[in-house]
């Protein structure tokens, strides 16, 4: 795979592409994350301006927004008319090509710019700790950084796929990065980019020796969570502290109904109707159908689940609720061999569901309830 080296970290590389993009003409707008004053946040910005572009953060510490999600936003009503880069990482990423599976938003138009991850920093951390010092270590020793995201740290999905064009950091020497194509459109702009001829080698080495990090990690994160919250009894204990804001449903990317059924009328239940389920379970939890809540979210988006972490850093209560649906969406996309992100062309498992498969799933209900 042909290979070439730009100047400078992710961020100063982002925004050289961008910059030369824009002026050779390949696109006519970048979709990338800008920084608020004192770095309080990084928010998505639309722009053709090349003072911007320059001042942008392609790669910022934070997922304050969910890329996936504003892209959708864009393009719900039908794809861009002219061309716009978005740079994505890897989750978004998978986040995007599920969301137009399931007709969300559209690729057509958009030229997408992948980055490696190292993961994004907590925004409880970030709003609680020296934002100039975390700021200062996840660019210059993102390994010694402490605060990241528990998604992230397990996340074994750092490269990314799918893109037009990746700016690749890991394995190659300190401010230099990679610039890969992937799609006949990435290689046409690759073969008139300007750049120095790199080696693949030593990041296929790096990219080997972090994902065995990262399962170890995986495996210990999810083991644990098993162990400490699994059945009835244990989703129970996980979720008592849950103030049922829903919080976690509405940074979702993958949260794709237009009309949740839960904020639909059909949970505004007369006081008799309180009353009556107060009296039979001898008192009510209110809000009520907490439970009901998660166990309906995570059976509607566990297959599209990508473990970005975006609900975690929402929950106001703390819950590590992205580690648990990770654990649940690794479980269910095992089951049907599928990965999301990993291709346009493989159905949603729900759009080809059959009858009569999975009978060994439901036995053991069944034998319960219906014996």
């Amino acid at each position: 795979m042909k290979t070439l080296l730009w100047n400078g970290d992710l961020n100063q590389a982002a925004r050289d592409l961008l910059s030369w993009l824009l002026k050779e003409g390949f696109i006519k707008g970048a979709l990338v994350h800008m920084a608020l004053p004192r770095y309080r946040s990084f928010v998505p910005a639309l722009t053709r301006d090349l003072e911007a572009i320059a001042q942008s953060w392609p790669a910022p510490p934070l997922m304050a927004h969910q890329m996936a999600l504003v892209v959708s936003r864009m393009t719900i009503r039908g794809p861009v008319g002219q061309s716009i880069a978005v740079v994505l990482r890897p989750c978004e990423m998978a986040a995007l090509r599920e969301l137009v599976k399931l007709r969300q938003a559209h690729l057509d138009g958009l030229l997408t710019i992948g980055l490696d991850c190292p993961g994004v920093i907590s925004l409880k951390v970030w709003q609680k700790g020296d934002r100039k010092t975390l700021l200062e270590t996840f660019l210059r020793r993102p390994e010694e950084l402490i605060g990241y995201r528990p998604s992230c740290k397990m996340c074994l999905h750092q490269a990314g796929e799918g893109f037009d064009l990746v700016l690749g950091s890991l394995g190659f020497p300190s401010g230099k990065t990679a610039l890969l194509a992937f799609s006949p459109r990435g290689e046409e702009i690759l073969s008139r980019s300007p750049g120095e001829a790199g080696d693949l080698l030593s990041r296929t080495e790096a990219l080997d020796g972090l994902r065995a990090e990262r399962q170890a990690q995986r495996e210990k994160q999810l083991g644990d969570l098993y162990q400490r919250f699994s059945g009835a009894d244990g989703l129970l204990d996980f979720f008592s502290s849950c103030i049922n804001c829903h919080s976690c449903m509405r940074v979702c990317p993958i949260c794709y109904c237009r009309q949740c059924f839960f904020d639909s009328p059909a949970f505004e239940g007369s006081a008799d109707n309180y009353l009556r389920r107060a009296r039979r379970k001898n008192g009510l939890r209110l809000p009520s159908d907490m439970l009901l809540f998660h166990l309906g979210r995570m059976n509607h988006m566990s297959l599209s689940c990508v473990s970005c972490g975006q609900c975690e850093d929402a929950c106001p209560a703390g819950l590590p609720i992205a580690q648990l649906f990770s654990l649940a969406a690794q479980k269910s996309q095992e089951l049907f061999n599928y990965r999301p992100g990993r291709s346009l062309t493989d159905p949603l498992p729900f759009s080809v569901y059959q009858e009569e498969e999975l009978k060994e799933v439901e036995a053991p209900y069944r034998d319960i309830w219906h014996p």
